[in-house]
């Protein structure tokens, strides 16, 4: 109760200022209240009184008083401002950078509910508004008030007329625009953001997002969706679209950096010490979505024309960790997503304790807890009543079939000191369980360049209307167990062992040791155990090796010594690489599904052949796979590798749950001479999904197209 007491006296204090010039002249009741309806929507709009609340109150009948009527809304005065730039979750000098993000942006002082494109329709100081997001179709009466006994004047503060409302997709209004970029103004669930319908929510309802709309665009256009990450947010409104340069790009701000999800319901701050304890509300995630799905109707007033097939999300570090969780739960509406080191797991804990000493494997846990709460509380959530951690370990929400996953491009650095390594694998083999569509990779890199999974198939150039394979168990994937991660400093090397800074508590026997890990390191050794502070090896002579120095830091020696450095030099960077060490329980890189390409509209294997072209009828399936170079790791080292297929994303192909499907592999590594080399028959299960095991695939040619029918019998 003091936090709530505390946000009240700030909004009144806020809108003090705002509203001070036009208290003297101001009437004793509200006036000129006035309604319309847009996008699902009613937006109500009324002159002040210089009091400090308003109550609103709705009827299908008229409204002539409010005597034993209960309001739906209290609005504070002021409510034409938006609140979201007075808060943040920094402190100091940052939080002052970010308000300073909106400080005299025309775009982000007054609310705006008419469109312009040079922000002149603020509503001026001394207005009220209300916006109520539609649930049912009506014919309704609105009053607004100032106390809960004033009476009510037909007319003045009570609507003569209803207002027609009818359910859709709540909008936005471009309110301001610059170049290439569009600023548009739009309002999330009132009463979701305000379940007691006191408009206190810290973030307030009302809400900016930016558009980058290229002069020539594709028509209609892909949507990208870029995710800011939890300190990289000073440039999230880029006046340039990406990934493609020639679509639109649109990003917001996670205001109270939530991960993408959203807080505890009661917050009035993230600043506090103590662990938030209630239900848990994706706030976040809900607005993101509101206007996703708005600009994926492709509505006549958005500037450019949408292709609902194509929306793509990206983002890295907090940003990578909304893209793997709102990908894997709004496949309906999110095409592909590109997740950069981002979290799989949010709920991993201290228990983990992998050093004798400074155990921090889940970096941000604290946060969480201000956020999420404890992972004892476990906190319930708005999800069907899920809780919060469970909705945030990924692996048990993709492991179902029915999860609703779009395709899932991941990545995570091995050597990652901020967002954790560990459980990575378990996230993917809940993927495979769950027959989901996704490539993920993992290198020896740190956190701060950006990472994809290297696959062939770039993930702004799939699409939703077009049917995908799920790939699993994948012969050409590298080897990792579970996504044990230990790494710190050497003390000393020895020939057959390392002394390290932190004992390892964890048994580490037959895991792999680094020495000096980077993309360049190849170099492995086999622990064959530990001994107080010493890493044993099993074969090697670890004082012979030298690790490889970097281009950055080479680049780095020529910045500090204004000069190419010496070949002394380069062997003392060497040297000074020999003082970390890498544990994992695995490949300390590598890919999963990062080698398969399939062949498909935007990425056609043969633009001028119909041998490889996707076919997807009630009666037919067909996809042609091949072997290609993944990005970080090259060409895979044999001709052919095995993986077990499963058809997602089917406009068509449907057949019946318990129906045989006979499925045929045919060799097009010579286009035009097909050669059929494998066959079998597989049952659709209880899933309605189609699975075919150990599928060849080859390098050359149009690859290897699989084939599925159903069997007639």
């Amino acid at each position: 109760m003091k936090d709530k007491s505390a946000l009240l006296v700030t909004i009144a204090l806020t809108i003090l200022a705002y509203c001070s010039s036009c208290s003297s002249s101001c009437s004793a009741a509200v006036q000129e209240l006035d309604a319309f309806v847009r996008d699902g929507q009613t937006f109500l709009t009324w002159q002040e009184d210089g009091s400090d609340w308003y109550f609103v109150y709705a009827s299908v009948e008229p409204i002539t008083s409010i005597s034993n009527r209960k309001w739906i809304a209290k609005i504070p005065r002021g409510s034409n401002r938006f609140r979201f730039p007075a808060v943040s979750s920094h402190r100091g000098h940052t939080d002052r950078k970010y308000k300073e993000l909106f400080h005299g942006k025309p775009w982000a002082e007054r609310i705006q509910i008419e469109p312009s494109l040079d922000a002149s329709k603020g509503l001026p100081d001394g207005t009220g508004l209300f916006v109520h997001t539609i649930k049912t179709e009506a014919a309704r009466y609105y009053a607004v008030t100032s106390s809960e006994t004033n009476a009510i004047h037909e007319g003045q503060n009570s609507l003569v007329t209803t207002v027609d409302e009818k359910p859709g997709i709540p909008g936005a209004t471009l309110v301001f625009k610059k170049d290439h970029l569009h600023y548009f103004v739009f309002f999330t669930d009132f009463a979701t953001w305000n379940s007691d319908g006191i408009d206190d929510h810290m973030h307030g309802y009302s809400h900016v997002f930016a558009a980058s709309i290229p002069e020539k665009v594709i028509d209609p256009s892909p949507l990208s969706v870029r995710l800011h990450a939890y300190s990289a947010w000073n440039g999230v409104f880029m006046p340039y679209s990406y990934p493609i340069n020639n679509g639109v790009s649109i990003a917001m701000f996670d205001y109270s950096l939530t991960w993408w999800f959203g807080h505890g319901e009661s917050l009035t701050t993230t600043h506090g010490k103590n662990a938030f304890h209630g239900k848990v509300v994706n706030y976040t995630e809900q607005r993101l979505m509101q206007v996703i799905r708005w600009l994926a109707g492709n509505p006549a007033s958005f500037p450019a024309a949408i292709d609902s097939s194509r929306i793509y999300l990206l983002g890295g570090s907090m940003g990578g960790s909304g893209v793997n969780h709102i990908t894997c739960k709004q496949g309906d509406i999110i095409t592909s997503g590109q997740a950069s080191k981002g979290y799989t797991n949010w709920s991993l804990s201290e228990e983990l304790a992998p050093y004798a000493r400074d155990n921090r494997v889940n970096v941000f846990l604290g946060d969480f807890q201000r956020k999420f709460g404890t992972l004892d509380d476990n906190n319930t959530t708005n999800l069907s009543s899920k809780r919060v951690f469970d909705v945030l370990n990924l692996a048990s929400w993709v492991s179902d079939p029915k999860a609703n996953v779009g395709y899932l491009e991941t990545a995570n650095g091995s050597i990652d000191s901020v967002i954790p390594f560990w459980g990575v694998a378990e996230f993917w083999d809940a993927l495979e369980t769950g027959k989901h569509p996704y490539s993920a990779a993992w290198l020896q890199v740190g956190h701060s360049s950006r990472l994809g999974s290297g696959s062939p198939m770039v993930f702004h150039q799939l699409r939703s209307d077009e049917t995908i394979p799920a790939m699993a168990n994948a012969s050409c994937n590298s080897k990792l167990d579970f996504g044990f991660r230990f790494m710190g400093r050497i003390k000393q090397v020895m020939e057959k062992k390392i002394q390290i800074d932190n004992p390892i508590t964890h048994d580490i026997t037959g895991m792999t040791l680094v020495v000096g890990p980077s993309t360049l390191t190849s170099k492995r050794y086999q622990v064959s155990g530990t001994d107080g502070d010493f890493i044993l090896i099993t074969e090697g002579n670890l004082l012979d090796y030298t690790p490889p120095v970097t281009a950055w830091q080479k680049s780095e020696l020529k910045r500090k010594l204004n000069r190419e450095p010496s070949d002394t030099e380069i062997r003392e960077q060497a040297a000074a690489n020999k003082s970390r060490y890498l544990v994992i329980d695995g490949d300390p890189q590598g890919t999963r599904n990062g080698h398969i390409a399939w062949s498909s509209t935007h990425q056609n294997f043969d633009k001028s052949s119909t041998d490889d072209d996707i076919v997807d009828t009630e009666n037919q399936w067909c996809m042609n796979f091949r072997l290609e170079k993944n990005q970080h790791l090259g060409e895979w080292k044999l001709n052919t590798a095995t993986v077990d297929i499963t058809p997602r994303r089917c406009q068509k192909f449907k057949p019946p749950v318990g129906t045989q499907v006979r499925w045929e592999n045919w060799d097009h590594s010579s286009p035009g001479q097909p050669e059929r080399i494998a066959s079998g028959e597989v049952s659709v299960d209880r899933h309605g999904l189609i699975t075919v095991p150990e599928f060849i695939v080859g390098k050359r040619g149009l690859g290897n197209r699989l084939i599925l029918t159903p069997v007639s019998r």
